[in-house]
């Protein structure tokens, strides 16, 4: 090497500009696929099979956003919040929130993005393929397991007081989530939501439904006798069209006039009644339409003048924060539920399954 090297690279080194003020961040990335996770891997597993089962039975739930805007049906909408299957979507939710936390503690939050995966496949694939109409509300659930278990991952272990303060978290944007998801179902077909909202009302107001209105065909046949037929039709009546359509009736003596006008008007009335029984579909039919008709022009006419009140232009306008404000409301009464039942199924998990 020649002498004058060294001198020159101490020369080179000083040249450079200082670099004092330079920081670096470090951001600590762990994921080891070691004892600890494999031993937890069953976990993940569980969680992905009873995740898929709870969005089938959400589905057989049969709730729509409709339900919100139909008074007439509220009775029977209340009667969803405790199907069969409603509660057994909220019993495997919450055992899949309880495994979500189980799987998660003290395993790192790397590790615990794997709950994101394992819940996002199965809403995409049942959204997409199966249920495409419920794939807003898959793709919720889906992010609260997923905040959960991420949570959870900080915890340095199990603790009871730590897992209903991630829940209470995780329960508050549950009910975030469906105040978006009903806000853009309801915005996107708002007229729609409207329509129904105005016909139940309506028909609340005028104690009936809208729609046609059925009467059967037994009620007209049986609301009229033979001896009624009798009464309508008088023998005078009778002999009145014997001298009009009959010129030679008038040259009978009295018994035969009367003779002829019992047989006519007997023979009368019988096929008076007869034709009455015979047609009574087509006549309660024809009423039903009539009686329809009638209705849903009143009801009409009565949604018209509605639409026209000044009160009802903010209803209009704010009708989808109004619906997704009860949305959210429903959401946190059933968040409870879910809240209480992912913690026992926790205390369950770490009495039956403690951590290694």
């Amino acid at each position: 090497m020649p002498p004058d090297s060294k001198p020159a690279k101490q020369q080179a080194q000083k040249a450079q500009p200082p670099q004092e003020g330079r920081k670096e961040i470090v951001i600590p990335l762990r994921f080891s696929v070691g004892k600890e996770f494999m031993s937890k891997l069953p976990f993940l597993i569980a969680l992905f099979l009873f995740f898929s089962f709870s969005l089938v039975m959400f589905d057989k739930s049969n709730f729509k956003t409709t339900d919100l805007s139909d008074l007439q049906r509220v009775q029977y909408n209340f009667q969803k919040l405790y199907s069969l299957s409603f509660i057994l979507f909220l019993i495997l939710f919450s055992l899949s929130m309880a495994l979500g936390i189980y799987y998660s503690i003290s395993i790192g939050w790397i590790p615990a993005l794997l709950v994101l995966p394992a819940t996002l496949m199965p809403s995409l694939i049942a959204g997409l393929i199966f249920f495409p109409w419920l794939m807003s509300s898959f793709l919720a659930f889906s992010l609260t397991i997923s905040l959960t278990s991420i949570l959870a991952s900080f915890w340095p272990g199990y603790s009871l007081a730590r897992a209903w303060s991630i829940l209470s978290i995780a329960m508050v944007v549950f009910a975030l989530l469906a105040f978006f998801v009903v806000f853009y179902k309801v915005a996107e077909n708002k007229d729609v939501h409207i329509d129904l909202f105005l016909n139940s009302l309506v028909a609340q107001s005028q104690g009936g439904g809208i729609g046609s209105v059925s009467i059967p065909a037994q009620v007209i046949s049986s609301s009229l006798s033979k001896e009624d037929f009798s009464s309508f039709i008088s023998q005078a009546d009778v002999r009145e069209l014997l001298l009009a359509d009959y010129p030679n009736f008038a040259s009978l003596s009295d018994n035969e006039k009367q003779a002829a006008i019992g047989a006519f008007h007997t023979k009368i009335v019988d096929l008076a009644y007869s034709s009455f029984q015979k047609n009574s579909g087509l006549i309660s039919q024809s009423l039903g339409e009539s009686l329809s008709t009638r209705f849903a022009s009143g009801s009409e006419a009565l949604k018209q003048q509605i639409y026209l009140l000044p009160q009802f232009k903010a209803i209009y306008d704010r009708y989808a924060f109004f619906s997704a404000s009860l949305a959210a409301l429903v959401a946190s009464f059933i968040a409870l539920f879910i809240q209480i039942l992912a913690l026992g199924f926790l205390f369950a998990l770490h009495k039956l399954v403690p951590q290694p």
